[in-house]
């Protein structure tokens, strides 16, 4: 059996990340959500945390401990330089999906499908007489599950940073003169795709495989990370280069992290406090509860009342200025990026999944076992 964790308070949002934000004593503002409250500045160990968050008997906080020894000095040296060196690479983009996966809100979508599947099973037995009725009635609220974090961070992250490997990615910083900032949340990793996502649609093209995707990540006040499909978006700078935002653009940005938070707004302690009511006024009403990421289907190839997950349901209220879509962006099959990539980094996944230790050992034997020794498959049209 395996010993309780070392530590009780377990932050699902690390606070070397939130440190980004905060003063010289380490608070942050914050704002509450659903209702908004504006709290104002107050002490990061209080938020973005949780008792026992990754479980009473698991190791995966003393794994998070781990990696942020190496990863939180690298990301404090990336947002003060603007700059990602080669070796760095990997470890950003595991960063990004660490922070994108190891959240509470990350957990509770990651729960609905299977909650959805017991909770029809239920209803079927108590219809059929095989259960008993609770006490009051049966809710799919009586439901939990217990370990969802640790089963994306340990199951969940191989397949979208081999994905990542094709895309780029450049930092946006306020032009020169602009006094707006970047805020960001307890759920910081925004997953987008303006290229092909539609307000009307099921399902969402937001997934790592997909083209037109995006991942950014707010890395301060004054600088935020993109990563995004180079065959879609045109950005006038080289791959890693800096990009000029205008404040109609920050307040895009700041759209996605008050869309995506899960229950906390998070910005600088000095942000005036009509700035924050400002932001929510306006973007407020773009916020869609957790449940709609279940999204109910209906396709010839599956049964009635199918339903999905998507992993992300968070838009722009409009494109920012800083990118345009290329005249003859690239895209395969129904929306994706490069099939002959994607499925080389299915492979790899499966591969790691049967033996995991080394990513480059798994990615060997997904080549020989494609047969891709002479030539592997290129992540996009600029390999």
């Amino acid at each position: 059996m395996k010993r309780k964790p070392k530590n009780k308070r377990q932050h699902y949002v690390p606070r070397h990340y939130l440190r980004l934000f905060a003063d010289a004593d380490d608070r942050i503002g914050v704002a509450a959500l659903d209702p908004y409250r504006f709290i104002g500045p107050d002490s990061m160990k209080s938020h973005c945390q949780g008792s026992y968050f990754y479980g009473h008997h698991d190791d995966t906080d003393a794994w998070l401990g781990d990696v942020e020894k190496t990863t939180a000095p690298m990301l404090r040296k990336i947002a003060a330089t603007r700059k990602i060196e080669k070796d760095e690479l990997l470890g950003i983009r595991l960063l990004m999906l660490i922070l994108f996966f190891r959240t509470r809100k990350a957990a509770e979508i990651a729960k609905l499908c299977p909650t959805w599947i017991v909770d029809q099973f239920v209803k079927s037995q108590i219809n059929q007489g095989r259960l008993s009725e609770p006490s009051g009635g049966w809710n799919h609220t009586m439901i939990d599950f217990e370990g969802a974090s640790s089963m994306l961070l340990r199951h969940g992250l191989v397949y979208p940073l081999m994905e990542m490997i094709s895309l780029d990615h450049v930092f946006i910083v306020p032009e020169e003169g602009v006094t707006e900032q970047f805020v960001t949340s307890d759920h910081p990793a925004a997953a987008l795709n303006p290229f092909l996502d539609r307000p009307d649609s099921v399902r969402s093209f937001a997934g790592f495989s997909r083209a037109g995707f995006q991942l950014i990540l707010p890395l301060g006040p004054r600088c935020c990370l993109l990563f995004y499909d180079p065959d879609v978006y045109n950005i006038l700078v080289e791959c890693g280069g800096t990009v000029a935002a205008s404040s109609a653009d920050i307040d895009r940005i700041n759209a996605l992290q008050i869309q995506g938070a899960d229950r906390r707004l998070i910005f600088t302690p000095d942000t005036p406090k009509e700035r924050v009511a400002q932001l929510h006024h306006r973007f407020g009403d773009m916020r869609k509860p957790v449940a709609d990421h279940l999204r109910e289907v209906q396709a010839d190839h599956l049964p009635e009342g199918a339903v999905l997950t998507i992993g992300s349901n968070i838009q722009l209220p409009e494109p920012l200025d800083c990118w345009k879509i290329r005249d003859c962006p690239r895209v395969e099959g129904t929306g994706y990026r490069n099939l002959a990539w994607t499925e080389y980094c299915e492979r790899v996944a499966d591969e790691f999944e049967r033996k995991p230790g080394d990513l480059g050992e798994a990615m060997q034997r997904a080549e020989v076992a494609m047969g891709l020794i002479d030539e592997p498959p290129a992540p996009n049209s600029r390999f």
